[in-house]
């Protein structure tokens, strides 16, 4: 096993937006297929309601998202994107404290997306 020393690593880019206190990078996943993305629960975004939001970064070196998805409920801090999971065709987001249509107050939900534009096998 070879250890490695910091040296040994180089930024590539940083990654930001411009939502304060959006908690961007609460939760992080690197997909199979070399996606990122990028979870900020208590993002506003134009609605001014902290919805919550997940990013998807293409190629991280580039710099802006290719993608970003809103929570579906659209309601104030259910924490969507709290944590992520992905495999490049699949995207699975939890929103722990979410009130969805039928469900009761701060009962959470996971949400499931299915990315089209993925070459993935589904």
């Amino acid at each position: 096993m070879k250890i490695l020393r910091q040296s040994d690593f180089s930024e590539i880019t940083d990654l930001s937006i411009s939502d304060t206190n959006s908690r961007f990078g609460a939760s992080l996943v690197i997909t199979p297929t070399k996606q990122l993305l990028v979870g900020s629960p208590r993002y506003k975004g134009n609605a001014g309601i902290e919805r919550g939001a997940l990013f998807l970064y293409d190629d991280v070196g580039r710099g802006g998202a290719t993608m970003k998805l809103e929570s579906p409920y659209g309601r104030k801090l259910g924490l969507f994107s709290q944590s992520l999971a992905g495999n490049g065709a699949l995207v699975v987001a939890a929103s722990p404290r979410s009130s969805p249509p039928n469900g009761g107050e701060a009962a959470g939900a996971v949400h499931i997306f299915r990315n089209s534009n993925s070459n993935r096998n589904r």
